[in-house]
């Protein structure tokens, strides 16, 4: 099966090798599908077949002169969308789950050929600026150029299929395949004040980068604490956990704590801080006082088990020192930790 890069418009871009991946489209949701080649031309008059999973076919389609095809689809229900149009069959395999984000979806189909080596009796028209697949970088910056990182924002195209929130990553940028020739609006909150601005995104270009300077410095920005000889050491309680959204302790993270107090016990001269820290779902503000509610819920233990108070404090960084990706299961679950930083042994 030919290799197809798959770019949906709630912007997770995927690479498919025959393996069925779940794409998020909703119950009876109008879906919006456009093919592209390699280069992002617009591929137009393609046929192909949407399937039921048994293989039957479901409907057949042809893209208009943009590239473009409309349908609506059924939740919680696999397809196919198949290309023959082509000298090798290129297969497309999704799940159209229970819930939408958005009130439209657009499924960017881009196929491994470009649109001149197609054979001659195939009509094809070329529409060369208009609709490409652009990889645009945004950047948030204070007036004296220090990149913001964990910097959230709202990113609204102007037809309003997108409107979603994101947030940059460490080095203060984050990266989206957005139209080219489309405007787009962004709003941003830095100590509550809010910023915003527009770009189009320009034509004929490989990649665009847009910088959302912001009227404020910063003079340190998220210097995480691992960096500071104020800690002699740091480490992660393992196996210590929290219900969802909550600061209550889950039973098996006691006998850890046992093992963390009994450490204390031992060394009665040791001063340690118990930093909390969340993942970047929900508000900064709630995940700051999330962080704090349990990095005293474990302060209290220690105090309960006859650790002395003078010993022992806690603070919430919330989600601002992420120590692995929060666009992933497994990085958020890193993320979501308790540290112990020693401050004296």
């Amino acid at each position: 099966m030919s290799k197809i890069l798959v770019i949906l418009l709630l912007f997770y871009t995927l690479t498919v090798t025959g393996s069925v991946i779940n794409a998020q489209i909703s119950d009876q949701h109008r879906v919006i599908i456009q093919v592209l080649d390699s280069l992002g031309n617009i591929i137009a008059d393609t046929n192909f077949e949407i399937l039921n999973p048994d293989n039957t076919i479901h409907s057949r389609g042809r893209t208009n002169s943009e590239g473009i095809y409309e349908l609506s689809l059924t939740k919680n229900r696999n397809y196919k969308i198949k290309f023959s149009d082509f000298e090798n069959e290129h297969i497309y395999n999704f799940t159209v789950p229970k819930e939408m984000l958005l009130k439209e979806f657009r499924l960017i189909c881009r196929l491994p050929i470009e649109v001149a080596k197609r054979s001659s009796k195939e009509s094809v028209e070329i529409i060369p600026d208009n609709g490409r697949i652009i990889p645009v970088t945004i950047s948030i910056q204070s007036k004296d150029f220090k990149k913001i990182p964990n910097q959230s924002f709202a990113l609204t195209s102007q037809d309003k299929i997108l409107d979603q929130k994101f947030k940059t990553d460490l080095d203060g940028n984050f990266t989206i395949d957005l139209i080219e020739k489309n405007k787009y609006f962004i709003r941003t909150n830095y100590n509550n004040f809010e910023y915003s601005d527009n770009f189009a995104v320009p034509s004929g270009v490989k990649s665009y980068t847009f910088k959302l300077i912001l009227p404020i410095t910063i003079p340190s920005i998220d210097i995480p604490a691992q960096s500071s000889s104020k800690y002699q050491r740091i480490f992660t309680l393992e196996n210590v956990n929290f219900e969802t959204a909550s600061w209550e302790l889950s039973q098996e993270s006691y006998n850890y704590l046992d093992k963390l107090v009994e450490d204390l016990k031992q060394k009665p001269q040791m001063e340690i801080e118990i930093a909390g820290h969340t993942d970047d779902i929900g508000s900064d503000e709630d995940n700051l006082i999330l962080s704090q509610k349990r990095a005293e819920t474990v302060y209290n233990y220690l105090i309960s088990k006859g650790i002395e108070a003078e010993r022992i404090t806690a603070i919430g960084y919330g989600e601002n020192q992420p120590i692995a990706s929060n666009k992933t299961a497994e990085g958020r679950a890193k993320n979501r930790r308790i540290e112990i930083r020693v401050v004296k042994e």
